[in-house]
């Protein structure tokens, strides 16, 4: 082999080795991004999984206020609110721009108005009308606000 030969030879092996180096990165990146995604979306489930549990557990705080109030129990203890509501893995699956990729457009909006029902007053506002009704409040206006959140939930 002459002097030539053996440069060529090594700047193709050279070559080849830097580019399958290349395929080898960008496919070790693709796998690492495809499992965090992957990861993300289970994190998320189980997050809808415990926020469902947390809303049926307020429709049913609002099932029995709505029935003391029917029965004119002026002392109803319950406690409704959002305190709990888990939306940390949510917002950094939608910052991560994931969910516009599985989800309509109708469901984002579905989404975005849930997170800004459970970040509101709404729940302040209906425990408020709750201590109206313990003082003597009026039963027209408790039942229909109520009725109202439950029937939004």
């Amino acid at each position: 082999m002459t002097f030539g030969e053996n440069i060529l030879s090594t700047a193709i092996g050279s070559l080849i080795g830097f580019l399958f180096a290349i395929l080898l990165f960008y496919l070790t990146e693709k796998w690492k991004g495809s499992s965090a995604r992957k990861c993300l979306e289970r994190s998320v489930a189980k997050e809808f999984d415990f926020n469902i549990k947390l809303f049926n557990l307020q429709i049913g705080n609002l099932d029995t206020a709505i029935a003391e109030v029917a029965a004119k129990k002026r002392n109803i203890t319950i406690s409704y609110g959002f305190k709990n509501y888990q939306g940390s893995l949510l917002g950094i699956y939608y910052n991560s721009g994931h969910a516009v990729d599985k989800l309509s457009p109708e469901d984002i909006l579905y989404l975005s108005t849930i997170i800004d029902h459970v970040q509101g007053t709404e729940s302040n506002l209906i425990n408020d009308e709750i201590t109206n009704w313990n003082n003597g409040g009026d039963k027209k206006v408790i039942t229909a606000k109520l009725i109202g959140e439950r029937d939004l939930m």
